[in-house]
């Protein structure tokens, strides 16, 4: 991966001396080219006064600091997408002009011209050098939490209106936010191409996500590391440490604040990071606002706690409600009397039996006739077969 120091557009915040420099100056331009202010690893930053007298700053890209001509064409391309786009919001370099010189070998584009880290909106051309976040960050240290808010505010808009458009700008780090009349605003959008692209691995080591930067995800990885270096003073490396002197800071609830954000930005898992920057804006417009995200988030997670106990009760009662419901609808049995033994030995044994007057007494009955039909049981008419036929000799003989 290449170092950071010669990544595209990286200014130390110094003016660059072009003798000496590997790359050449640009020709046939229709702008008056005054001297080299930045270079990185595929094309310069020079700057230029128009016929009307007005300093700008031209990026150039040179067609052979590509292995091929794919990635160069992708380049164009992203830029000429984004010209339109970068009109759309304040936090945004506007892109005034794309051109190609192809038998110069490269293609260059036009863009507003930052201030000067000395003297703002006053240019001299012989020590001009832009004031970006790391030229502060070299003069003033880290910067105090209420600035490094109201940056992360108009980076995230810019953020928002590039996304919005499907683009992705690949290389945010701190040399790459300069200032235009006071604004901070994303520039060097040499790398800015379509979200999703499968890209060659660029940008800057530790300002980088875990995944590459190949989503607005990791946009917003970048910002996060940046908001992290100009907030604690400390290198992005060093994340997610605090500075020794944490303790000392005056404004270190303020940063304790900030870095909640940073934090859930530059989350390793993208799943758990921000997933727009309109998302990463509510919670900063949160803090300016004069409330805490720490205690929304310990809030949020008390609700979500009481929602989930809530859920489990619930779940718990329509359980035994439905075991109470299938209770009722079982059949209701009735008990059945016990069937008699086959056996004779559990057959109950007949008491003594004694006379009631009350009770009727079976008639005897005498039957005289021979041909008289004894189908039946002869104990239902108190005569037994034996008296039956004593009685018929004795009635016989008479």
């Amino acid at each position: 991966m290449p170092d950071e120091t010669i990544q595209p557009g990286e200014n130390s915040g110094a003016a660059l001396d072009p003798v000496g420099a590997s790359i050449a100056r640009p020709e046939k331009l229709d702008y008056e080219v005054l001297r080299m202010i930045g270079r990185g690893s595929y094309g310069s930053v020079w700057l230029v006064r128009d016929t009307a007298g007005a300093y700008l700053a031209c990026k150039v890209v040179y067609r052979e600091q590509f292995d091929h001509d794919r990635p160069y064409e992708r380049e164009f391309a992203g830029i000429q997408r984004f010209e339109p786009v970068s009109r759309f919001n304040e936090s945004q370099v506007k892109i005034l002009h794309v051109g190609r010189r192809d038998e110069a070998g490269y293609f260059y584009y036009l863009m507003e011209l930052g201030d000067d880290a000395d003297t703002g909106q006053e240019i001299h051309p012989d020590r001009y050098a832009p004031k970006t976040i790391k030229s502060e960050l070299v003069r003033r240290g880290r910067l105090p939490a209420g600035e490094c808010l109201q940056i992360g505010l108009a980076l995230c808009a810019a953020l928002e209106n590039l996304h919005d458009n499907g683009l992705i700008h690949r290389d945010i780090k701190p040399a790459n936010i300069i200032f235009v009349k006071g604004t901070p605003k994303l520039a060097d959008i040499g790398l800015v191409t379509e979200a999703g692209h499968t890209i060659s691995y660029v940008g800057t080591t530790g300002f980088i996500p875990p995944e590459g930067p190949t989503s607005p995800q990791a946009d917003l990885y970048s910002l996060g590391k940046v908001l992290y270096e100009i907030s604690t003073g400390m290198d992005r490396l060093d994340f997610p440490e605090l500075p020794a002197e944490f303790a000392e800071f005056p404004d270190r609830e303020a940063v304790l604040e900030l870095n909640a954000v940073v934090a859930k930005a530059c989350e390793s898992d993208v799943r758990r990071r921000y997933q727009s920057a309109r998302e990463m804006s509510a919670d900063l417009r949160l803090l300016r606002g004069g409330k805490s995200v720490r205690g929304a988030r310990r809030a949020k997670r008390r609700w979500a706690l009481a929602a989930r106990a809530v859920l489990a009760m619930v779940v718990m009662a329509l359980a035994a409600a439905g075991v109470i419901y299938a209770a009722r609808k079982l059949p209701q049995t009735r008990a059945r009397p016990v069937p008699p033994s086959a056996s004779a030995s559990q057959a109950p044994v007949p008491g003594p039996q004694t006379h009631n007057p009350t009770t009727p007494q079976p008639t005897e009955i005498i039957i005289d006739s021979p041909q008289a039909s004894y189908a039946g049981n002869w104990l239902s008419g108190g005569i037994s077969p034996e008296k039956h036929r004593s009685e018929e000799r004795r009635v016989g003989k008479e």
